[in-house]
């Protein structure tokens, strides 16, 4: 499993569609936006939409007065991919910022969607989804933060994104992963007291359960269980 493309771009003030620059995602299975936005008064929703016409699943919006974060994501053996790729959010004057991933090597035969968690801090200088995943899982994290600072710290992981705050243009939004080895708490960390909202999510990666040796193939002595062998991680060569 891997990181294939990325991209992140702004929604700002009086605007209420934004898309990105485009991306060549060739080689991905698995898409997931973080979106990170003002939900102001009536609880404004922002739709995440791509250029290749793909289906796309939300998860739970986190939310604490003026910061909303919530992941999206799309997936499946007809997923379109390639050259040209942009996406879109919209919204209704949401001072938005987004962030996209394609990865690859996740599961495609069911929703690779596991579980989810959030939290929300009207003033904090950390904030953490909880723990989640285990062995073999891609674990997302987005946070929406109302602060400046761009030198945000995950405490395990690889940050993506790090957009910071711009006032009355546009929210903060950080976006951060880890290819999962077990159970993990990504906390995110700043500086100076803020408002801060974090979603996060595991999704299965595509993990090989058997090889059988058919026609002039002989299948190695002894027993392969590939529960800890996710792909494309790994390669097996047989001999016959």
């Amino acid at each position: 499993m891997s990181l294939v493309a990325s991209v992140s771009f702004i929604t700002d003030s009086g605007h209420s569609t934004g898309t990105s620059a485009a991306i060549d995602t060739t080689g991905a299975n698995f898409l997931v936006a973080v979106t990170g936005w003002f939900p102001g008064v009536g609880g404004i929703t922002a739709t995440i939409t791509d250029s290749k016409g793909n289906t796309w699943t939300k998860l739970t919006a986190q939310t604490v007065s003026d910061t909303k974060v919530q992941i999206h994501y799309a997936w499946g053996t007809g997923l379109v991919v390639g050259s040209g790729h942009t996406f879109t959010v919209t919204g209704s004057s949401i001072f938005c910022v987004t962030g996209i991933g394609a990865f690859d090597g996740m599961q495609t035969s069911a929703d690779p969607f596991v579980a989810e968690s959030g939290a929300t801090n009207g003033s904090t200088t950390s904030i953490s989804p909880g723990s989640l995943g285990t062995n073999n899982r891609l674990l997302i994290v987005g946070a929406c933060v109302e602060t400046t600072d761009i030198t945000k710290t995950f405490s395990t992981g690889t940050k993506l994104f790090d957009v910071a705050w711009q006032t009355g243009d546009h929210l903060g939004m950080t976006f951060g992963y880890k290819i999962q080895s077990g159970p993990d708490t990504m906390t995110l960390s700043w500086s100076g007291a803020a408002q801060a909202s974090i979603a996060g999510a595991d999704f299965q990666q595509l993990i090989v359960t058997s090889f059988t040796g058919t026609g002039n193939l002989t299948a190695p002595a002894g027993t392969f269980t590939g529960a800890d062998h996710p792909l494309p991680n790994r390669a097996v060569m047989w001999v016959g």
